[in-house]
């Protein structure tokens, strides 16, 4: 398909080809998108031909669309419990990041799935933000790495913090 578009030799043909491709699938899974927006389309005419029937002086225009849930959704304080929990039993102090793989793993969700990974850091990192601000917890330097996160005892409130170079 590529080579009838773009003549092998020609100057940038790898790249030229590796566009084409690309651009053809995602043609495709735009049509893909498109037919299930149809589907959506005529499956909500059928509703809205129901309600009509049953209550003719329904404004449809009141019923407001329903957000859907978010990939791997939690209850609410879910995510901030296991945080707290992690920082709780914790020897030290532990990165964002160790934090969402212990999101993932007491969640029962894949490992694996680099995708679920970011997007469980983003969530720690939105729930310690009001942790940090409250006072329940504190960022710490770490040699070598981000910052950690530790949990803000009732002793630990009113102490000095000594620098890692001191202690």
């Amino acid at each position: 398909m590529a080579s009838s578009i773009i003549p092998f030799g020609s100057e940038h043909s790898v790249a030229l080809h590796t566009l084409v491709r690309k651009r053809a699938e995602l043609d495709g899974e735009l049509e893909q998108h498109q037919r299930l927006i149809r589907d959506l389309q005529k499956a909500i005419q059928n509703l809205d031909a129901v309600l009509v029937l049953l209550k003719p002086d329904i404004d449809i225009g009141e019923i407001a669309p329903k957000r859907a849930r978010p990939t791997h959704a939690a209850a609410p304080g879910e995510i901030t419990g296991i945080v707290v929990d992690c920082l709780r039993e914790a020897e030290g102090p532990l990165t964002s990041r160790a934090l969402a793989q212990a999101v993932v793993e007491r969640r029962d969700l894949d490992p694996a799935d680099k995708k679920l990974e970011i997007t469980m850091a983003k969530r720690v990192r939105a729930c310690l933000r009001p942790l940090r601000l409250a006072g329940r917890v504190r960022a710490v330097p770490i040699a070598g790495e981000p910052q950690g996160w530790v949990l803000v005892t009732k002793q630990a409130k009113h102490a000095v913090t000594v620098p890692l170079e001191l202690a």
